[in-house]
């Protein structure tokens, strides 16, 4: 006879934790972005300086939205569950 056993995979909760220690990361990146484009915002003037900021201002976000994901799949990595049929 033999009967499923559904079960989370051991190793998916270190993984998950890889994950989640790489968001944490991200979000320390973001924050030191955050400050040196504040330092820069202050010291710098002109044409160059707006030109920079377009494109840098979105860039601490996009790395939280990474982070955001980052987490999303580090539950998702912790809810997979996988079914293996034993004989009894």
């Amino acid at each position: 006879m033999r009967v499923a056993k559904t079960f989370v995979p051991p190793e998916a909760h270190s993984i998950a934790e890889q994950f989640r220690h790489a968001a944490h990361q991200l979000r320390e990146s973001s924050g030191n972005l955050n400050s040196v484009g504040a330092t820069l915002d202050s010291d710098w003037l002109g044409h160059s300086k707006e030109l920079f900021f377009d494109q840098f201002r979105n860039q601490p976000s996009a790395i939280n939205t990474m982070a955001d994901w980052l987490l999303d799949r580090a539950r998702y990595i912790e809810s997979i569950q996988v079914t293996i049929w034993e004989e009894i």
